[in-house]
């Protein structure tokens, strides 16, 4: 399966890795038990290279370039129109370790392309027995 992957991965434009350990339905958008999510979009210039952005499921302002709580307005990277800050990258060979990770963790989703390759379940300990 790993080599099926690494497979996939080596053909990608996107890989989407959710993590739900924290998440609960009634929560995920303003209560503080969000979704967060790692987005690797491969790169034109350079196919062994990733650009990576974050995401969550809260509907409060959120950096995608660094993964935090942040208005871009309130941002030194911010100059009045657009972000300017660099945006992580790395190889091919990390994307792949990021996954295998996540794979093994059940409360992470694997996303290749739009496909889901491993779905993961929801942390909330009222959502999965059904208590809400």
């Amino acid at each position: 399966m790993e080599k099926v992957i690494e497979e996939m991965i080596n053909k990608a434009e996107k890989v989407i890795i959710r993590d739900f350990s924290n998440y609960c339905v009634w929560r995920c958008s303003n209560g503080g038990q969000y979704s967060f999510s790692t987005h690797f979009v491969r790169l034109d210039e350079d196919r062994d290279k990733w650009a990576v952005y974050y995401g969550t499921s809260s509907e409060f302002d959120y950096c995608s370039v660094f993964g935090e709580f942040r208005r871009c307005e309130d941002c030194c990277y911010w100059d009045g129109e657009e972000c300017t800050a660099e945006v992580e990258t790395v190889k091919t060979e990390e994307v792949i370790k990021a996954v295998e990770e996540a794979m093994d963790n059940e409360y992470c989703e694997v996303e290749i392309d739009g496909r889901t390759v491993s779905f993961g379940e929801i942390g909330c300990y009222e959502c999965r027995k059904g208590l809400h």
